[in-house]
């Protein structure tokens, strides 16, 4: 009874039962094919061979009609399309009625070859006693046309200890198998076994094809030596050798096409300029090439190798931008404010040009996602006149993504270091690698590990590359790492770069970068003029505060673009000629406010005090409740608390017990083993961590067990220990921003983080009060007592 399944038709690979095999496939026909097989039949797939490899096309009588069933399995795709799939024999099979056509049970596949198939009946019957001793006489004479140095055959030669009769058929099919594709008529040898169903015929057939064979290459030396007689002298040995290997081209029918490669490959060899050891490699992989068979893999993968280590800037440089002066201009024109980060620039880039042979730092841009880190690289490019190449580390797991594949792997490629060499141009671009805090690693290695070879400016003269397998000088390029969490990168990365901040932008910041960078951007993406759409100070400063949520102007950019295209839109219908935006328009195009941030509270509630909070986004004030009832003693925390402000949290209730006298609470005979604290912090649904609430929240358990209100203009950041210490925190310049912007007029932060406060606008200082403390006690007086607190 006959089954029906897809058909892939071979140019010249015939499948036996019981072989293994790695095939690609790139033909429409023949990927419909797969795809049919993978999707709707299990894996199973039919796979024959053409008569003749050269047609494209092949009609239900350019193929034999025995072929083998196959269990498949997809491997990978190309960016063309091409499929790679491994392929193991299961049995032979008849091929009935051929058709190409579309599948009905899927309509929109692609047409594929399909056909109802018979399988040989008793296939796997073994042969006699006298034929599988004539089998291993066979295999242990070792054939001359047999590679009896490769590993199948060995394997083969092994299994003759062990075998029996029933395991003759697989073990002819695999000696089969192994008959070279260069030898003469091997489709038609291999196809021949294939379609003896008798084992003990498959042999004869093999064992007389080994006399033939010995023949046929007598006959094609003889004709080999009768050409080269004709164009040679006999003085001349390397034109007698060369002669000689075009006659053999010329009888494999690959002579013109390989001569052009082989032309084309020394053509660029004189063009470009290479190292006296790279020229030296690639003079050899040219040799190797002309000895080798343009069929064989090993062709394919010397000509790989050949194209891109031609296409490396070994020597290759651009010419920097000398005037410091002008790189200046060019870091002012494309960003604004940054002027502790663009100095550092200018100092590393003063640096390199002061030095012959510069092997300064790598540095490192840490800041919250939309700062511009990103766009700064690219001015720093621009302005030193260099190519500017990116290289994205997030989600990296893989060490060879950084050092590549070795070339003996199937579709091996260099590294991305290579790759972006190549991609520039030169030898000294400016690299960015792009959030290096994100790689990541897993079993395949650690690329952390392969970084610290590229940004030591000690050792990256000599990187070595899986792929090419030679020392590449990276001394020349200038890489620069960005990242949003320093905590991330890990640490032998962090000692090799030099760590340089940028801030989130303050509203005024923003306002002022939209005027002179984005409105102008977002004009030129419409196709709009200045004259067609302008947008009021008062409009722009609305959507920054109502729209937008970010460190960065990314989001603020998008409702910009987002408002030029409603107007482009509205011009094109005829609806206006031009359009400016004012406050009570914003919301014409933008729709209700998405954000808004937190402000003071009116009244003066017992046990709530501000403090202040940083995140990716910038800075926000943050308001700890805490509230006491009857209870066992518990501490209740609410408000998606993580793990550090939980512990802060701890520490805070046990400092105030420890110190209940001093803050005036033994008066008030609180039992703390009959009572449940609770702290909560609104917005339930963000998130919450780190140790700077420490203070806040002590404030707010005095306030509450007191029973006395903390004015809400008061704002307050820091780490408390158990001894009361007010320890430093981070992200104080976003803080105090956010806590003025909410009304807040007083702000308490720890002493050591006064040299922050150079980091904060002097608009924003003018506005509030901002009172360095060292201890808790400090605050406490100036909150809660007229007179100062002795101190513990």
């Amino acid at each position: 009874m006959s089954e029906r399944f897809p058909i892939l038709i071979s140019r010249d690979d015939v499948i036996f039962p019981g072989v293994k095999k790695v095939l690609e496939v790139g033909r429409r026909f023949s990927v419909s094919s797969v795809k049919a097989a993978l999707d709707h039949f299990s894996k199973n797939l039919v796979i024959v061979v053409q008569r003749n490899k050269e047609i494209d096309e092949p009609t239900d009588k350019d193929f034999y009609q025995v072929g083998c069933l196959t269990k498949i399995k997809l491997l990978g795709r190309d960016e063309e399309g091409c499929l790679k799939i491994s392929v193991e024999g299961i049995k032979r099979a008849k091929i009935l009625k051929p058709s190409l056509t579309h599948l009905k049970i899927n309509p929109d596949l692609e047409k594929a070859w399909y056909s109802n198939v018979e399988f040989f009946e008793g296939e796997g019957k073994s042969g006699t006693a006298k034929t599988l001793e004539s089998f291993k006489e066979f295999v242990e004479s070792k054939p001359a046309v047999f590679d009896c140095d490769s590993s199948e055959y060995k394997s083969i030669l092994s299994d003759l200890d062990t075998c029996t009769k029933s395991d003759l058929p697989e073990l002819v099919d695999r000696l089969a198998d192994l008959w070279p594709k260069n030898e003469m008529s091997a489709v038609e040898f291999k196809q021949k076994i294939l379609e003896e169903p008798s084992v003990n015929k498959r042999l004869k057939i093999m064992m007389e094809m080994e006399y033939i064979s010995d023949d046929i290459k007598n006959e094609l030396d003889s004709r080999i030596n009768k050409k080269v007689s004709k164009n040679i002298s006999r003085q001349q040995r390397e034109f007698y050798l060369r002669e000689r290997l075009k006659a053999i081209r010329e009888e494999l029918g690959e002579s013109s096409s390989k001569e052009a490669l082989l032309n084309k490959i020394r053509q660029k060899l004189k063009q470009k300029a290479f190292p006296k050891q790279i020229k030296a490699r690639i003079e050899e992989e040219i040799r190797r090439l002309e000895y080798t068979s343009s069929y064989s893999n090993e062709a394919v993968i010397t000509r790989n190798y050949l194209d891109w280590i031609l296409d490396i800037p070994w020597l290759k440089s651009s010419k920097d931008e000398e005037d410091l002066g002008k790189v200046k201009e060019v870091l002012d024109a494309h960003h604004y404010g940054l002027e502790r980060v663009k100095d550092r620039i200018l100092e590393f880039i003063a640096v390199q040009k002061k030095l012959q042979d510069p092997k300064g730092s790598i540095m490192c841009f840490v800041g919250p996602p939309g700062v511009g880190k990103t766009s700064l690289v690219k001015s720093i490019a621009s302005a030193l006149n260099r190519e500017f190449v990116k290289i994205s580390l997030g989600g990296v797991h893989d060490e060879s993504e950084i050092r590549g594949h070795r070339r003996t792997y199937v579709a091996a490629m260099p590294g991305r270091i290579v790759r972006a060499l190549k991609q520039a141009g030169v030898n000294n671009p400016v690299c960015l690698l792009d959030e290096i805090d994100k790689v990541g690693s897993s079993y395949n290695g650690d690329p952390s590990h392969a970084l610290l070879e590229v940004l030591d400016p000690k050792q990256n003269d000599k990187f070595s590359d899986h792929f090419i397998e030679e020392d590449i000088d990276l001394s020349k390029v200038m890489f620069i790492a960005t990242a949003n969490y320093e905590d991330d990168i890990s640490e032998p990365l962090h000692n090799r770069m030099e760590m340089i901040y940028i801030n989130s932008y303050t509203g005024k910041e923003k306002l002022h970068i939209a005027k002179e960078h984005l409105l102008a951007e977002v004009l030129k993406e419409s196709g709009l003029t200045d004259k067609e759409l302008s947008i009021d100070d008062d409009a722009l400063e609305f959507i920054i505060q109502k729209y937008t949520k970010e460190a960065g102007v990314r989001q603020f950019k998008n409702c910009l673009s987002k408002i030029a295209r409603k107007v482009v839109k509205r011009q094109i219908m005829g609806e206006l000629e031009k359009e400016h935006v004012t406050l009570d328009k914003v919301e014409s195009y933008l729709r209700y406010p998405r954000y808004d941030f937190t402000v003071k509270d009116e009244v003066m509630i017992p046990g709530v005090v501000n403090g202040m909070a940083y995140t990716e986004f910038g800075g926000d004030l943050l308001p700890i409740e805490v509230n006491y009832v009857a209870g066992k003693g518990n501490l209740s925390l609410t408000g998606n608390l993580k793990d550090t402000m939980r512990e802060s949290a701890s520490v805070a209730l046990a400092f105030v017990r420890a110190n209940e006298e001093r803050f005036g609470l033994k008066s008030k005979e609180i039992d703390w083993n009959n009572i449940d604290v609770n702290l909560h912090v609104p917005s339930g649904g963000v998130p919450k961590d780190g140790p700077s609430a420490g203070v806040t929240i002590s404030t707010a358990l005095i306030s509450s067990f007191r029973e006395e209100a903390v004015s809400p203009s008061i704002a307050m950041t820091g780490e408390i220990t158990l001894r009361g210490k007010v320890l430093p925190i981070g992200g104080l310049k976003e803080k105090v921003v956010s806590a003025v912007r909410g009304g807040v007029d007083t702000i308490y932060f720890p002493h050591e983080n006064s040299k922050n406060l150079v980091d904060i606008p002097e608009d924003v200082r003018s506005q509030v009060n901002l009172i360095p403390v060292k201890e808790y006690w400090e605050i406490y007086d100036q909150i809660f007592k007229k007179e100062p607190t002795t101190q513990p």
